[in-house]
């Protein structure tokens, strides 16, 4: 990878994670695992959720 283009990456980085972070906190979208990726709690009946921290 180029020198030049890992600022303007790690800037799109963290204003999406900023973004998500702001959408979690209006209730826009479920929070979800940082490890597997999955929502904590279910949605619709037999959706699967989060185990790794029970």
């Amino acid at each position: 990878m180029r020198q030049d283009l890992w600022i303007p990456m790690l800037l799109v980085l963290g204003w999406a994670t900023v973004a998500r972070a702001m959408l979690v906190s209006a209730h826009k979208l479920p929070p979800t695992c940082g490890t597997c990726g999955r929502r904590f709690e279910r949605r619709h009946l037999g959706e699967p959720v989060c185990r790794c921290h029970a």
